[in-house]
């Protein structure tokens, strides 16, 4: 239905392995309105997408914040 695609959350996570390392990348968009007293949202449904984005921001921030011990490889930090 159209008027479906035009409030919904997508969140993208991807990567790939490789000789020299690891990446990945984790992204979260949102498509259309989002707002507390929406008409499309139930406060429920509000409280959801915001709890999903900051999930994932948190878990952005912490990785940036680690630190490794002197040659740990890649496949040390695939479980984090």
């Amino acid at each position: 239905d159209p008027e479906d695609t035009n409030s919904n959350m997508l969140l993208l996570d991807s990567g790939g392995q490789y000789e020299c390392g690891t990446t990945d990348v984790t992204r979260t968009f949102h498509f259309g309105h989002l707002a507390h007293s929406s008409s499309q949202h139930s406060s429920s449904d509000y409280q959801t997408i915001r709890n999903c984005y900051t999930n994932v921001l948190k878990g952005n921030i912490a990785l940036t914040t680690l630190i490794f011990p002197t040659n740990t490889p890649g496949c040390a930090m695939d479980i984090l």
